[in-house]
């Protein structure tokens, strides 16, 4: 059987964060999948990757789209990526109204950013067309009850040969999510579900895409998000045209009456998703491409991945996975564990690249968190003018493993074959 190709990389845009990665066999682009796309920085940055990306597409659109969370450092170039290269699914977690609209309050909000908190999937897929599905992750049931696809079953793999299908299979979702209004638009009906994340993507026992959103403590928002819809009900016009103007300040008010004065983060959520090969297949990393393997991707993007600038990583024979956190806190063992019991330990021993939380913060990290990984790789993504970005506690804590930083002049890339 011909090898097939994975590579993926972390790309310079400077203070955010943008991860593609894409599997291929032969000179066929096969799937394409991209996890969070944004940065705080000079959005020429982020538009010079996500033009760069069209290179491996050849004019096919992404696959799978991932969003962690709704902070504009990992969404500000979402409706750009969209627009020049499309996809095929979108996977975010479920926020409540309340929550993203919390987002907008700390933020003080741009009406194309609010819009977007307001009507996530109705605002992307607008811009994208009519085919793409929109599934919303939620938290699910207990890491006792973790994901059960984890097994190299031979009967789920459809390749024959050289002829690999790389169609994902996708979790069911609850159709009756749809009365959700805070998520729904006319445009999406039919297309867009709720799952639990203990519902993996996987590509056919070849490769898994693995969810888990934290469960956090229950909060009645019940109330507040009435009042909240009333009040975007109130700052439509006739047209349905969202007037916008004096919107947040009456939502603050909402959140102070709620919450109280200086407010509370209402907001920790981040989809953490772990990718890596399904069952007992393993990966062959190497530092240069051979050009035996007549891979359309290796081919056609060496020169504009392998420039002298780069970290390309050379590990030999292993199973390996990522691990892409998006702004979690892990800053208690606690929540550690619990993602680890999420999902598994066999999967958890097969991460060898960690994006390591929220930049590198010390408050999003404990001391001692990185005994709970077996990892080699950690890659901090962070502007090189931030002096917060690696944390200290952060640094001394990764010192193991090989702590890469992704600014706005370096990427980080790795490449395979399994």
């Amino acid at each position: 059987m011909r090898p097939i190709c994975v590579a993926s990389r972390f790309h310079p845009v400077g203070q955010g964060l943008f991860y593609s990665a894409h599997f291929c066999s032969g000179t066929d682009r096969r799937f394409t999948y991209v996890f969070d796309c944004g940065t705080l920085s000079k959005q020429a940055w982020l538009a010079r990757e996500i033009k760069g990306l069209g290179v491996p597409l050849n004019g096919d659109r992404i696959d799978l789209l991932c969003i962690s969370h709704f902070d504009r450092d990992h969404v500000s170039g979402v409706r750009r990526i969209l627009a020049d290269h499309g996809t095929r699914v979108i996977v975010m977690p479920y926020m409540s109204l309340a929550e993203r609209l919390a987002l907008a309050v700390e933020d003080d909000a741009a009406d194309d950013y609010l819009e977007f908190l307001i009507d996530p999937a109705g605002a992307l897929v607008g811009a994208e067309g009519d085919s793409t599905q929109v599934i919303f992750i939620a938290a699910g049931p207990d890491p006792s009850d973790p994901p059960s696809t984890d097994r190299d079953d031979p009967d789920r793999h459809s390749n024959e040969g050289d002829n690999y299908s790389f169609e994902p299979d996708l979790p069911e979702g609850d159709p009756s999510s749809e009365a959700d209004s805070p998520l729904s638009s006319p445009q999406l009906k039919g297309r867009i579900r709720i799952c639990t994340h203990d519902q993996p993507i996987n590509l056919r026992g070849l490769w898994e895409f693995v969810f888990y959103n934290e469960n956090r403590p229950d909060v009645n928002l019940t109330h507040l998000e009435k009042q909240i819809l009333a009040l975007i009900a109130k700052h439509k016009d006739a047209r349905g045209k969202f007037q916008s103007a004096d919107f947040l300040p009456q939502v603050r008010k909402l959140y102070e009456s709620t919450f109280g004065t200086g407010g509370r983060n209402a907001n920790r959520i981040s989809l953490v998703l772990f990718s890596g090969p399904q069952g007992r297949r393993q990966l062959d990393w190497r530092r240069h491409h051979p050009f035996e393997i007549e891979c359309y991707w290796c081919l056609a993007e060496r020169l504009h991945c392998l420039h002298p600038d780069d970290q390309v990583h050379a590990r030999g024979h292993l199973i390996a996975g990522s691990l892409l956190t998006g702004d979690i806190f892990f800053d208690k063992p606690g929540a550690v564990l619990a993602a680890q019991r999420h999902f598994t330990r066999r999967r958890w021993n097969r991460i060898e690249t960690l994006q390591v939380p929220h930049h590198g913060s010390s408050h999003s990290w404990h001391s001692g968190a990185a005994d709970l990984f077996s990892h080699s790789v950690s890659v901090v993504s962070a502007a090189s003018t931030n002096r917060k970005h690696p944390g200290k506690l952060v640094i001394e804590d990764l010192d193991a493993t090989w702590l890469v930083r992704v600014d706005e002049h370096r990427g980080h890339s790795t490449f395979g074959w399994i």
